[in-house]
């Protein structure tokens, strides 16, 4: 499989905090002029008064209009308004993206503070209400891009629920989309900071868990974060710094009566902590969930304590995994769903990779940054899969070769992006027309393709210029990777673009072993057998699950040919061919060499 990942984007934002935080949706059945417009607030007063747009974009006033002018609009510091309409989305499809995550997304204190709500419905600010509301949200999309591709199964998003059906609609030549979470109080499971100790909800216990998990599961839910930005009765959080920490632990005490128990690290080795509490001069609008940060500023603080005096930084969070928080995690596992430990303390993180680890279960994904570096090396050997905060592209080159040294031999490895667009993460800026190694249109794509600038309504988009304004850029943006890659070390721009488009395949490996597929025995020597009991147990008329089944992941899956590793007494390397027939079942093996 040859393609991109992005693991961490909210394209349902739109019904989340209410309803009328987010400007626009993806789409709209009377197309864009009515699906890429601006929030009624901001239009009603020409473009002024927008307090989460200022707040985020530093500008007291935008264009109010969007389609087909796009003038203020969407742009990489515009948190509030759209950016993944569906034909954004389906060119970062042809330009090559193969899996799209799309977390649903709810936090009930931040919904309850935004003072602008849809309807009463929207304004309970119930976060399993509204996710739930997202999840119908996907499906009723990909019926509408169905229709505009001629009828029901014809669209390019294709909602899957395990890896194997995610083969069969990329060999399609259409995206898997995955269903997943991030929310602050998932399955109701705040707690109250009580004398005696802490006190969890009373819906949140082991066995409405489970009944939840079931239930989300059959939505269609299959990616999952235990804690957003507060603390719950699952897990400590990792918080955020500067005003924007000071506003959210603020919303932090309104959920639990109790503020992040924020201690100095030890041992503090200046990489492995949490978020540090300490006063920043103003909100920047490229601090990844700066939204959260501009909405909690309007929460009423007269009645609060003052914020505690934490001590010198480096800061980790005392609060860890709790047993509710193990459970869960246990319920992950159970269900083959994939368990991300990103917004959770350093404490809380720790202890939920031991349980993995203890569990030798490898359906763990880092989403977008919100892990430390002593876990990614942990993620790789367990076999998981990364993808760091996509952001600029200078940066993220610099991302992309650390994660090189973390990487683990004993997989195949690749690396995707988390997007985290719409509303909870800048995208990123452009790095200039004027500089010496600018991205030149048109390019050729993956596999061949030739991409030309796109062009939006009356707009016409330039990477260089305009940076990642919405998510048909992104091709463009891992092209300009591979510019910058390049200015630093010859050839590296060959190398990253290499790595990017084996990032789909290293998520399906992954989501492979998480459903129970054995590692491949050709980069794992301890996993291979004998040649006569490969030929016993790979026979003719088996499928493609169940020959993995039975030896494990291949080493190579191209055209109808698979190859494992197996071994005799004298050769500890044989390499076993399987051949495929039509229907995608086996009509042969042989020996290779």
């Amino acid at each position: 499989m040859r393609g991109y990942v992005d693991a961490h984007t909210h394209g349902m934002a739109f019904e989340f905090l209410g309803g009328d935080a987010h400007c626009g949706k993806p789409w709209d059945r009377y197309g864009a002029p009515y699906a890429l417009v601006d929030c009624p607030d901001h239009t009603y007063s020409g473009g002024y008064g927008g307090i989460l747009e200022d707040a985020l974009s530093g500008r007291t006033h935008h264009d109010p209009v969007g389609w087909p002018t796009f003038k203020d609009w969407p742009a990489p510091d515009s948190l509030t308004h759209e950016g993944t309409y569906y034909r954004w989305l389906e060119r970062s499809w042809r330009g090559g993206q193969r899996i799209f995550v799309n977390l649903l997304v709810e936090n009930n204190q931040l919904c309850q503070i935004y003072p602008l709500h849809k309807n009463a419905e929207y304004a309970k600010c119930d976060d399993m209400e509204s996710i739930h509301r997202q999840a119908r949200d996907m499906y009723q999309m990909q019926d509408y891009i169905d229709a505009q591709f001629g009828g029901p199964g014809k669209g390019f998003y294709r909602i899957v629920t395990n890896p194997f059906q995610a083969r069969r609609v990329i060999n399609a030549g259409k995206m898997a989309v995955i269903m997943g979470i991030e929310t602050s109080v998932p399955f109701g499971c705040t707690f109250k900071a009580l004398p005696g100790g802490d006190q969890p909800a009373p819906e949140c216990t082991p066995a409405n868990i489970d009944r939840q998990l079931d239930q989300v599961h059959r939505w269609g839910v299959r990616q999952m974060e235990l804690v957003n930005k507060f603390d719950n009765a699952l897990a400590g959080v990792a918080g955020d710094n500067g005003e924007v920490g000071a506003a959210v632990n603020a919303a932090n005490f309104k959920e639990t009566g109790s503020f992040w128990d924020m201690r100095h690290c030890e041992p503090a080795d200046g990489q492995s902590h949490d978020k540090d509490q300490v006063a920043a001069p103003e909100i920047s609008a490229e601090q990844q969930d700066a939204l959260f940060g501009a909405i909690a500023q309007l929460i009423d603080t007269t009645n609060l304590p003052a914020l505690p005096l934490y001590p010198p930084p480096d800061h980790c969070n005392a609060r860890g995994l709790t047993t509710l928080g193990e459970h869960t995690i246990n319920g992950l596992a159970a269900r083959h769903m994939i368990f991300d430990p990103d917004h959770m303390s350093v404490e809380a993180r720790n202890s939920a990779l031991d349980q993995i680890e203890a569990m030798h279960y490898p359906g763990v994904v880092s989403s977008h940054s919100w892990s430390t570096p002593d876990a990614y090396p942990r993620i790789y050997r367990d076999g998981g899969f990364i993808t760091p905060y996509a952001g600029d592209s200078t940066g993220f080159v610099q991302k992309w070769r650390a994660h090189i040294g973390w990487a683990d031999p004993r997989y195949y490895w690749g690396l995707g992006y988390g997007a985290d667009m719409n509303g909870l993460g800048a995208q990123g800026d452009p790095r200039g027309t004027d500089v010496p190694n600018p991205v030149t249109y048109p390019f050729r794509g993956l596999n061949g393709i030739t991409v030309r600038k796109q062009h939006a309504g009356k707009r016409v988009y330039d990477i260089n210029a305009d940076g990642v304004a919405q998510y048909g850029l992104y091709p463009d943006w891992i092209q300009d990777l591979s510019k910058v890659a390049d200015a630093e070390h010859a050839g590296d721009g060959a190398a990253i673009a290499d790595d990017m488009a084996r990032g789909a395949e290293a998520y399906l490996q992954m989501w492979e072993r998480a459903e129970g597929i054995a590692p491949d025995s050709c980069r794992n020597p301890g996993l291979r057998e004998p040649v006569a009991r490969v030929r016993d147990r790979v026979v003719p008329g088996l499928t493609t699950r169940q020959v993995m089944d039975a030896v494990g992941q291949p080493y190579t899956r191209l055209g109808d040919h698979y190859v494992f590793c197996a071994r005799t007494g004298s050769d500890p390397r044989v390499r076993m061919q399987v051949t495929f027939g039509d229907g995608g079942r086996v009509t042969g093996l042989r020996r290779l060499g």
